[in-house]
């Protein structure tokens, strides 16, 4: 009898959420990798830093993060420019990963608009008629990002914040200049 109370209290914590997200099946995001070494950046990038202009709703995505996609691909998010939830500008960067047949380092800015959604509480971006990218922020303060090949595939990766920019209120340490590396 006591266990079926306890499995049932139990079902009832998992299905209310109230689990912190590494103890319902999130895995830690693994930034581990070398940021410099496995990733590459456009040698035009230029991030915007936040400021009091930048809504609210959008300074807690600013910066750089790193994680995996389905705990395989490492890749980096760069948030370039948040200036209004129509005015948002990112770098998806990939490192090679032979077990989805990525054999070369990837970076692209999405195509076409990438906006915020105040009703889900994400930046929504489209890469190519079928691809789409999916940002939102966790309870833990991660990146959450899902990937969308119409048809294809679904890819999932959480994110770790692995460097501000100046006036990103996370409490992280701002480094100054904000920099990354470059390569071809």
């Amino acid at each position: 009898m006591k266990r079926r109370i306890l499995l049932a209290a139990l079902g009832a914590i998992l299905a209310a959420g109230t689990l912190p997200a590494h103890a319902q099946g999130v895995p830690e995001p693994k930034t581990d990798f070398d940021l410099g070494a496995d990733v590459r950046y456009p040698k035009d990038l230029k991030v915007v830093p936040v400021d009091d202009k930048t809504p609210a709703e959008l300074k807690p995505f600013a910066g750089r993060w790193a994680g995996q996609y389905n705990g395989v691909m490492n890749f980096v998010v760069t948030f370039e420019k948040l200036a209004s939830d129509d005015d948002i500008v990112y770098v998806h960067s990939v490192g090679i990963t032979p077990a989805y047949n990525i054999m070369r380092k990837l970076v692209a800015r999405p195509k076409g608009a990438v906006h915020y959604d105040p009703a889900t509480k994400r930046i929504l971006a489209q890469f190519e008629p079928t691809q789409t990218q999916a940002f939102s922020i966790t309870p833990e303060g991660w990146l959450k990002v899902e990937y969308e090949e119409k048809g294809t595939w679904n890819s999932l990766g959480y994110m770790k914040r692995v460097q501000d920019v100046a006036g990103q209120p996370s409490g992280a340490p701002v480094p100054a200049p904000f920099k990354m590396p470059e390569t071809n």
